[in-house]
């Protein structure tokens, strides 16, 4: 249900689940040139692509679906840890199918696919409980810092779907 709230009210449409980046695959693999003039290809499969369209741009997001909590962390990239999204949105970028258009990439985000259980007093607020629930569901990672995508993935910004409140 917290996922079909959050499709229904974002400007971001999902226009491929299990999008596979390989030579023949629905979208081109990353390919990296070497100082050794050699080149390695990075292939994958993309949970899913999210895509909004605004002004001729196609703003696209990477989702990945997680059964376990998964905290995107930019210390990690830094030291070159759980680059997979990173590198699936740069090969979007670089070798999008022409269906896209002109591509802005828009973010990355880790999307829990499970509720987990929450424990909670005898005499405890279920409101306090739903919210708790509700946190637990919210998407992470990392987003472009622009007020037109923000508001494209959340109606009204408040940190309930995406992790990003805008006052």
């Amino acid at each position: 249900n917290h996922m079909a709230n959050e499709l229904a009210q974002s400007k971001f449409v999902p226009r491929e689940f299990e999008l596979e980046l390989s030579e023949e695959g629905g979208a081109k693999p990353l390919k990296l040139s070497l100082p050794d003039g050699s080149s390695i290809v990075v292939e994958g499969k993309v949970d899913r692509v999210d895509v909004m369209q605004h002004e001729g741009q196609s703003f696209v997001r990477v989702v990945d679906y997680k059964t376990c909590a998964k905290k995107f962390n930019l210390s990690d990239v830094l030291y070159g840890l759980n680059l997979q999204m990173l590198i699936y949105l740069e090969a979007l970028w670089a070798g999008a199918p022409a269906k896209y258009g002109k591509i802005v990439p828009a973010g990355v985000l880790y999307l829990p696919s499970t509720s987990s259980a929450l424990s909670l007093d005898r005499d405890e607020d279920l409101a306090k409980l739903e919210k708790e629930k509700l946190r637990k569901l919210r998407m992470n990672g990392l987003l472009l810092d622009d007020l037109q995508v923000i508001f494209g993935m959340e109606c009204d910004a408040k940190g309930l779907y995406i992790p990003v409140v805008v006052k």
